[in-house]
């Protein structure tokens, strides 16, 4: 099977102003949130998201992380997670990357968040 390579992160704009959201096991968003990236703890992580509308997304899958990585992984495109939405953490804690509602408006200045 051929797998394309993919394209290279667009560098236009900076990275934007983040929260970190400490995450372990089931947890439900309470608010809509938009991801840029998942920063893991500990040597093993997996996370997936799983929508309202009952659509599975898997977000990462970390094995033999080493604890000197603290940079974390960042999302091609910004991941917007819907009010209700489940992210389940199995393995160690992670921290999920958050925008923002000050960067939001920045970006998108008409935007509702």
């Amino acid at each position: 099977m051929y797998l394309p390579p993919l394209p290279a992160p667009t560098t236009d704009r900076p990275p934007p102003q983040s929260e970190r959201l400490a995450l372990r096991g089931n947890v439900k968003i309470q608010h809509n949130i938009t991801a840029i990236g998942i920063v893991p703890t500990g040597p093993f992580s997996r996370v997936t998201a799983r929508l309202p509308n009952g659509v599975l997304l898997p977000l990462i899958w970390v094995r033999n992380h080493r604890p000197e990585w603290t940079s974390g992984y960042y999302f091609r495109e910004p991941l917007r997670l819907a009010k209700g939405s489940r992210i389940q953490v199995e393995g160690s804690k992670v921290d999920v990357l958050v925008e923002t509602q000050q960067n939001q408006r920045r970006m998108n200045p008409n935007a509702r968040t």
